[in-house]
């Protein structure tokens, strides 16, 4: 019987542009948040902070564009008790994805097509929405999995040509603690409980991280996933 306190935020085309809305899982009190400029391509998406009235948003709303002619997506924040809308600095990228929130800091990808891996195309940024200061946790060629755990990042980096060894790095939204937690080429990460992650390695192996204390454990074969 028990129903989230806080308002969804959704978003939808129903006018013809992508204009974010909330309300109540009943429906209640449904309202237009940030109305959409027809500028918004189809990677649009929101992320909500788990317990504040904030939702992080991903948007070409703007309008701008590279120097190949793609078109620019910006991290915004909205304050979804008073509509305020903030842009994020220094956000702007071809491609960029939230990953999650950790605590108060707001976790992403950005990329930009047509860059060399040397140039470190993709990057995995935190932003903190207590004091506005953002702070980049990796830079690398390319980022095959990032998700947010226990308030701290765990992203893999693929095996690439003397560039990167591959493995899973944990590193804390600050970027002060940063530790490989397994180096192995891996091929998938699949959470098979709260405080476990199960790995598909290169050579068909298998390890099992336990959360809590990052500890690796090689598996005799593939679990029943």
């Amino acid at each position: 019987a028990l129903v989230p306190s806080k308002q969804d935020v959704f978003i939808s085309k129903r006018n013809g542009k992508y204009d974010i809305y909330s309300r109540y899982v009943d429906g209640r009190d449904e309202q237009v948040l940030l109305s959409g400029t027809g500028s918004e391509q189809l990677d649009t998406h929101v992320m909500n902070h788990p317990n504040k009235a904030i939702t992080a948003l991903v948007s070409s709303r703007a309008g701008m564009r590279s120097h190949d002619g793609n078109m620019l997506s910006d991290v915004y924040l909205i304050a979804t008790d008073t509509k305020q809308v903030q842009r994020v600095d220094n956000t702007s990228g071809e491609r960029v994805r939230l990953i999650g929130w950790a605590k108060d800091s707001l976790i992403f990808v950005t990329s930009n097509i047509g860059v060399a891996a040397a140039d470190n195309q993709q990057k995995l940024l935190a932003y903190s929405v207590v004091d506005n200061s953002m702070t980049e946790l990796a830079a690398v060629s390319y980022f095959t999995d990032a998700r947010v755990i226990n308030d701290s990042v765990y992203y893999v980096v693929p095996k690439s040509d003397g560039t990167q060894s591959g493995g899973i790095t944990k590193v804390s939204s600050s970027g002060k603690e940063k530790s490989v937690i397994l180096a192995k080429e891996v091929w998938g990460v699949y959470r098979s409980s709260k405080d476990t992650l199960q790995i598909s390695a290169a050579g068909d192996e298998w390890y099992e991280i336990t959360l809590t204390d990052n500890k690796v454990t090689k598996l005799e074969g593939a679990p029943p996933l």
